[in-house]
């Protein structure tokens, strides 16, 4: 029997949708994009707005459903729900 860990990220919409959070996690993002590769497209805050929005929009399709589900086959379940 695997073990179960659970690593909850709870977002508030106002937090999501706030532009100086976008702006910080657009320099989060594209701090991390640039150590990986040298060409890594830059995103904007825009950029990350519209992410935002589809995540909102993701969360009232899957209603509750997860977003993805996957299984190996050493019994490790991976389940990411928004």
């Amino acid at each position: 029997m695997s073990d179960q860990h659970r690593i909850n990220i709870p977002l508030p919409n106002a937090l999501m949708f706030n532009p100086v959070t976008a702006m910080i996690g657009t320099g989060v993002a594209n701090k991390a994009l640039s150590g990986v590769q040298e060409s890594a497209a830059r995103l904007s805050s825009a950029d990350m707005r519209k992410l935002f929005r589809m995540i909102k929009k993701c969360r009232h399709l899957l209603n509750g459903e997860p977003l993805l589900y996957l299984k190996s086959s050493d019994g490790t379940v991976i389940e990411i729900l928004v």
